[in-house]
């Protein structure tokens, strides 16, 4: 019996925060996977961060947005949001490498179903050779059998190795 394990989940908004900040820090060789990337809200803003999590501590070069901002944070703005901690609040957080098949999932998603991601809650799961992008209703209650026909379920399923869809359907 293949194992199963939860490595992100994260609310729809947030990955489309994530998505629009991606495009703001236009770095087309950018390796998300040596990043945690997180969404904060500090006082009434909210911001996209990335987190260099590289072993190189010297080399480190953290990374981030004001949501719906259309310039990158200058390096003496994320410092400034780092030394207020206090005043941080964490909405969401996932590990840069889950962004390319959370990707790959929402695009199988939205060329089946005309959704609005940001009413869904995303959640990517791991087992021994697949990835599974699980895409549910935010507002579904914990424990609920079936699907609402407003928001319905979906999932795909792509090899780990090179992200190919091996099969995609909507939950019952």
């Amino acid at each position: 019996m293949t194992k199963t394990q939860l490595l992100d989940t994260l609310l729809g908004e947030h990955y489309l925060a994530i998505q629009a900040a991606i495009a703001v820090l236009d770095r087309p060789t950018l390796d998300l996977s040596r990043y945690a990337i997180a969404v904060v809200r500090q006082g009434e803003d909210d911001f996209v961060l990335l987190f260099d999590q590289s072993e190189n501590v010297a080399a480190r070069e953290n990374l981030g947005v004001k949501r719906d901002g259309d310039a990158p944070l200058k390096a003496s703005e994320i410092a400034a949001l780092l030394a207020n901690v206090d005043e941080t609040e964490t909405l969401d957080r996932i590990r840069g490498g889950s962004l390319r098949p959370i990707e790959k999932g929402a695009a199988t998603f939205l060329t089946r179903f005309d959704a609005d991601l940001a009413e869904y809650r995303i959640k990517l799961m791991e087992n021994d050779k697949s990835l599974v992008a699980i895409f549910t209703d935010k507002d579904r209650k914990p424990g609920t059998k079936g699907h609402t026909p407003k928001r319905p379920g979906y999932e795909v399923e792509m090899k780990a190795k090179d992200l190919t869809v091996v099969r995609s359907n909507f939950l019952r």
